[in-house]
Parts: C-alpha cells; sequence; structure tokens
C-alpha cells in the first residue's frame, strides 16, 4: 500500500498541471441540493491509465442561464464505491439551477493536490433501472464502472496576480513577481486619487466635521474626520426638547405611525398619523386552483397548495366547539349518489403548508354532532382551531375512497352552539388521487389528495362466503352455500339439503347445541330448531325450524298412556291396542341410554343407575314413531 501511494504521488508530481476551467466547486452539497436527483454509483477512478484511490472531487456540471458550467452534484473520491447525487432543476424558482430532464452531463474533476480542474469521462454499466446514461433523468440509477480523469497538459501564464498592482494581468496563473503600484495618493496613470470624488485630492482636504446636522459642523471641512457630535434624540445641541408640529408636546412623547385600522401598517400605539398608511391589503392564496385558494385575498402570501395529504384522525387537546347537522335539512350530493351511512366528514387546517384533521365523524343518516378540536394554548406549536382560522370541510366517500372539499353554511345561537344550514361540494377546487393506476384516480381533480388506493382484487359481496372487506374491486371469485332445513313429516326425522362441498353439520335446539352432526335430526321435543352447515372452505350457512306438534296427533291416534309422571323407580308405557316395535330412552342431549324390543302393547322402563331428571321416550310402531319428553325419575 505504501508503495502504491507513493508512485502515485511522483506521477501527480511529475504531470504538468491541466487546462484551465472557467468553473467553481460548491463547499457542501447541501448549497446545490434542489430536492430532486439522478443517483450515479462509481466504482473506480483513475488519472490518465493510473488508478487513483484518493486526493479528487469528482463533479457533474450542466449549462446555467449565462451559458457556464456550474456544478450540479459532486463527491470525494475516497478509494471506495460511492455515489453522486445529480441534482435537477428547481422549477419552483426562476433561474436554472439544476440539470434538465434530457441534458448532456459534463464530467470534471478537481485535483486537491495541485488544486486544479481536470476534464472526465465515464464508462456506463446497467443499473436496477436499465443501462446508464450520461443524459440527466430524475430519479434514476446509473452505474460508472470507470471514472476517468483527463491530465491534458497546458502551461501556466506568469505574471502580476496582486488585484491592487498597476500592471494586475487577470489572465495570470503564476506570480513572476513583476507587480508595479502607483505612488501613495496618486492612481497608476499619475492622477491624484479623489476618494470621495468631491473633486479635491485626497492630500488636499481639510478634516472636520462635514454634517450639517451634528452639533460641531465645520463649513470649511472637505474630508469628514467622525468626529461629528450630535444632540441627543428629540433635543437640539442646547438641550431643548424639539416639537416639529408645534402642538406643544415633545416630539420624544408622541407615538408616531397609522391611525387608519383598515390598512396594514396600522398600530394601536400610534397618536399621532405620520402619513404611513399606504397599503390597503387582503393577504393569501390567490390562485383559484389551489386547495387553499381565498377569494377576498388580493395579494398572495406564497401560501398556496397544489397537493394535500388528506386522513381522517383525531387531534385531541383540552377543548372543542361543535357544529350540529340535522339529517333533515341536508342533503348533500357526493358524484353519483348522496352522502350515506359510512362516508366521513371532517374538519381541517393549514399548518405550516401541511394539512391536519382537528376532527371528524362517521354519517350514519342521522342527527349528528360534529366536535372540532381548538388549539392548546400550553403548547408552542398550533394543535387545533385558532381563531379567525379557516375550517377546510372534507368529506370522503366510503364506497369509492373520493374526497370532496366542502363549503358550510352555519349560524351560531345564543347558547354558543353552532348549527350548519348547509353544505354544498365545492365545484372550483377538486381534490382527488391523480393517480391514474389507482382504485380511486378522480380524472377531474387538480389538487392532490395524497390518498391513493391501489386496486385490491376479490370477492366484494357482503354476503359470499369468501367476501373480502379489504377488497375495493370484484374479480368474480364470490361463491355461496345454501342450506334449508325440512318441515317435520310423520315418521320422518328432519332432513338438511344444500350445496356446500364436504359439509359438517351442528344441530340446536333452543341455542342449545346437541350432539347430532348428521344431515338428519329426529326432533324429541317442541322447540327451535337450527342446523349450521360448514363447508371444506370454513364456509358457514343456517336454517332454523320451529316445531310445535312433535307426537301430540300420534299420541292422540294411538291413546298412548305413560305413567307415573313424574315416576320414582319404574315408569309404564300403555299403547292400547298397538303394539311397540322398539323403545328407547334418549338423555336431553340425545345420547341413547336403554334401548328394548318389546313387540308388545305395553313395556316398563326400569330407573336402574340413572340420575333424576328430565328423559325422552322414544317408541316405534308398524305405522310411525312417537316421541315423548317426560320427568321419569325424582
Amino acid at each position: 500500500m505504501i508503495t502504491r501511494i507513493t508512485l502515485l504521488l511522483i506521477a501527480l508530481i511529475s504531470i504538468q498541471q491541466t487546462k484551465a476551467q472557467e468553473v467553481s466547486w460548491p463547499a457542501s452539497s447541501s448549497e446545490i441540493n434542489t430536492g430532486s436527483n439522478a443517483t450515479y454509483l462509481i466504482q473506480s477512478v483513475s488519472f490518465g491509465e493510473q488508478l487513483t484511490y484518493f486526493g479528487y472531487n469528482l463533479g457533474a456540471f450542466y449549462t446555467n442561464d449565462s451559458g457556464e458550467l456550474e456544478c450540479g452534484g459532486f463527491v470525494n473520491w475516497a478509494g471506495v464505491q460511492t455515489n453522486i447525487a445529480v441534482y435537477g432543476d428547481d422549477s419552483t424558482t426562476p433561474e436554472k439551477d439544476g440539470f434538465s430532464e434530457g441534458e448532456q452531463i459534463t464530467w470534471l474533476a478537481y485535483g486537491t493536490f495541485l488544486e486544479h480542474t481536470y476534464e472526465a469521462s465515464v464508462v456506463l454499466g446497467v443499473g436496477p433501472t436499465g443501462p446508464g446514461s450520461e443524459i440527466y433523468s430524475s430519479n434514476s440509477i446509473n452505474i460508472i464502472t470507470e471514472f476517468n480523469i483527463d491530465p491534458t497538459v497546458e502551461t501556466l501564464i506568469e505574471g502580476c496576480t496582486n488585484e491592487e498592482a498597476c500592471n494586475y494581468d487577470e489572465t495570470a496563473q503564476e506570480d513572476n513577481g513583476s507587480c508595479e503600484y502607483a505612488v501613495e495618493f496618486y492612481d497608476c496613470n499619475g492622477n491624484c486619487i479623489d476618494t470621495d470624488g468631491d473633486t479635491i485630492c485626497d492630500n488636499d482636504e481639510t478634516s472636520g466635521c462635514t454634517d450639517l446636522t451634528a452639533c460641531n459642523y465645520i463649513s470649511t471641512a472637505t474630508d469628514d474626520d467622525g468626529s461629528c457630535s450630535y444632540a441627543l434624540e428629540n433635543y437640539d445641541c442646547y438641550g431643548n426638547c424639539i416639537d416639529i408640529d408645534e402642538d406643544t408636546v415633545c416630539d420624544i412623547d408622541e407615538v408616531y405611525g397609522c391611525t387608519d385600522s383598515l390598512y396594514a401598517e396600522f398600530s394601536t400605539l400610534a397618536t399621532e398619523e405620520d402619513g404611513s398608511c399606504s397599503t390597503l391589503i387582503i393577504s393569501g392564496c390567490t390562485d383559484s386552483t389551489a386547495f387553499n385558494y381565498e377569494i377576498q385575498a388580493n395579494t398572495d402570501n406564497s401560501s398556496c397548495l397544489s397537493e394535500v395529504e388528506v386522513i381522517f384522525e383525531d387531534n385531541v387537546t383540552n377543548n372543542t366547539v361543535n357544529y350540529n347537522i340535522s339529517s333533515e335539512t341536508i342533503s348533500l350530493t357526493l358524484g353519483e349518489s348522496e352522502i350515506s351511512d359510512g362516508d366521513l366528514l371532517g374538519g381541517f387546517i393549514v399548518v405550516d403548508g401541511q394539512l391536519i384533521c382537528i376532527g371528524f365523524t362517521t354519517w350514519s343518516g342521522d342527527d349528528l354532532s360534529l366536535s372540532l378540536w381548538l388549539d392548546d394554548i400550553n403548547t408552542p406549536e398550533i394543535d387545533g382551531l385558532v381563531e379567525g382560522e379557516t375550517i377546510y370541510w372534507i368529506a370522503q366517500q366510503n364506497s369509492t375512497s373520493f374526497n370532496y372539499l366542502l363549503e358550510l353554511s352555519s349560524v351560531e345561537v345564543g347558547t354558543g352552539d353552532i348549527f350548519v344550514t348547509a353544505i354544498n361540494v365545492n365545484e372550483l377546487t377538486i381534490i382527488g388521487c391523480m393517480d391514474n393506476a389507482a382504485f380511486n384516480f378522480n380524472e377531474n381533480a387538480i389538487v392532490n389528495d395524497g390518498a391513493c388506493i391501489p386496486f385490491i382484487y376479490d370477492c366484494i359481496e357482503v354476503d359470499a362466503c369468501n367476501y373480502n372487506p379489504e377488497a375495493n374491486t370484484e374479480d368474480g371469485s364470490c361463491y355461496y352455500i345454501t342450506a334449508t332445513v325440512s318441515e317435520l313429516t310423520y315418521g320422518t326425522p328432519l332432513s338438511v339439503e344444500t350445496n356446500a362441498n364436504y359439509p359438517s353439520y351442528t344441530w340446536y335446539l333452543n341455542g342449545e347445541v346437541l350432539t347430532e352432526t348428521s344431515n338428519e335430526y329426529t326432533p324429541y321435543v317442541n322447540g327451535e330448531y337450527t342446523v349450521e352447515i360448514t363447508d371444506n372452505l370454513g364456509c358457514m350457512v343456517s336454517d332454523t325450524v320451529t316445531i310445535n306438534n312433535v307426537s301430540i296427533q300420534e299420541q292422540v291416534y294411538k291413546k298412548l298412556s305413560i305413567y307415573p309422571i313424574p315416576a320414582n323407580n319404574r315408569i309404564t308405557i300403555d299403547a292400547g291396542s298397538e303394539t311397540i316395535i322398539s323403545a328407547k330412552l334418549f338423555t336431553i342431549e340425545g345420547k341413547l341410554l336403554q334401548k328394548y324390543n318389546p313387540y308388545s302393547n305395553q313395556f316398563i322402563f326400569k330407573r336402574g343407575q340413572f340420575d333424576g331428571g328430565l328423559y325422552y321416550i322414544q317408541l316405534e310402531f308398524d305405522d310411525g314413531l312417537i316421541q315423548q319428553q317426560s320427568i321419569i325419575f325424582e
């Protein structure tokens, strides 16, 4: 490493100085930063054919309004890969202070050892945004594989380099000791010097106080020597107070200023008109296409906003003012529909060029009160509504995500409440997303609202199985499942018809889950029966049927007798003339406890080891089933 640096220094010393360039280098990038740039990544630097690792500033230059080269970005080369931020022209300023789109870049280098500027060229590679280019393009990323400094030789011009010398040579690059100077009090042409231009040579001047207003003014003095002395303010040289308007009031006691409150110069402290009232002015934004256009302003104060960022969020302080809106008196059309449930309505103010929400609410179709937060005077920043501040009302349509700038008319009653009497959309200043690739692109917008939303494709039907609340664009993927529970028919259980794939079933009686998991269920008692069907993707649908005639007709028909109810150890079932084919005992949850096949018209259930409580009996006859709810054991 020591050998390489030594050889580099020898090479630098042996190379003669290069051709002079009429350019200047800034002290730092902050002097030329315009806010937009292209990036050039530099991988290696060479001086002639010799790689170099330090000692040079590398810069990109554009042509300014005067046709001169001016630096648009530079970096100090330290031997490792680095980048240059090449700045574009700031279109908000009148002068050209950066590269124009499509402008050719001029590459230069500044040698810090010999303090000279060199011409340079670059070899470009392929970067993240495509092949590199020496034609400026904002936001592009370019790779410089080789930054070549041209060591072209030019002989230095010798001469007098002292600007105060008579023979000063502005083209000289190195002083040769030939400078000549004029005699004291005379110029290089032998003429006496008259510094103050009063036709009297400096060596003939008479020093003294030359100010007529000074107390020690000397009429014969030709050159003021700084000795003038003056009376105290509002007093003469003899110590008497001055009364210019001769109103017997010393000027020191007068307060002069503009006394007309219609003028910008008006001062509440002024007691004497001094004629300073001259500007009847109302300042504000005068651009009718700007977000914060003020129709009453006649002088622009550079506050116009061509774009804002609309964010509905609470900025809570300690006090509010309430705006009351009646649903019966307000009818507001947003786009092709009226304001509806879910739409947002908020108040905003502009602070330091930024839009701040000071209160918002969701429209519900009913009367509402919108609270706007007031500025907290205990904090240094403005964080709420200030007296006299302009309120910008904005509505956001939920279905389209469009923002609308509104105009509100209101009246304040004696209690301090504010009632809104009318709301209209501002048809002059249209805000919205101006990105035509966004879901909520508004082709009529003239002010960007910073609220662009990307397209999100999925099912947007709220009653569909695969409804996606985050989606905003239907992709045709919605699907549905159906389920229908059959009516109770004698001898037939409740059954479910559904189009669900691989369905699972959950039955409920009066809201209590049952153990049955098939698509059929035989009711044991009257009540509300609900079945939930879930497909293999997790989509669920349900249906409900109310049963109020379980076994009643059958029992009457069969003349069935069950006794005693309640029972202690056993219960007898008497079917009259009918033969009982099977008899089953179930828990209230539907669990089978006992099953018998008596083939008799009478049968006795014994208690066994069962606890007292509510049980179900199911009896099968030749022509069907009968269910009876019974408290059979105490």
